[in-house]
């Protein structure tokens, strides 16, 4: 994400005013580590995380996803997308 940081801060008056924020949550157990490139994110108290980015340009971007749950399971995704997405992704284990 720093690279998109890099970009919105040297961009031309007229590509900075066109940049927007993504937002997304993601459904988790309450006990399940999150990390987002390689970063542990902070346990909440609810099920949901929810994020917003720093002002991007418009171009795709990605961050890739570990999740870490209490039966020892981890499962890894990466996540795409674009300024203005809002996006809910539900990655709780399934009872079986």
């Amino acid at each position: 994400m720093l690279a998109a940081l890099l970009l919105v801060a040297t961009a031309t008056p007229g590509q900075a005013a066109l940049a927007q924020q993504a937002h997304f949550s993601i459904l988790l157990e309450k006990d399940a580590i999150l990390y987002i490139d390689g970063k542990k994110m902070a346990k909440v108290k609810d099920n949901e995380r929810r994020f917003s980015t720093p002002f991007l340009l418009n171009q795709e971007y990605y961050y890739t996803c570990r999740v870490e749950y209490k039966s020892g399971r981890t499962m890894t995704r990466k996540i795409t997308f674009r300024p203005g997405d809002r996006r809910r992704y539900d990655w709780r284990e399934k009872k079986k």
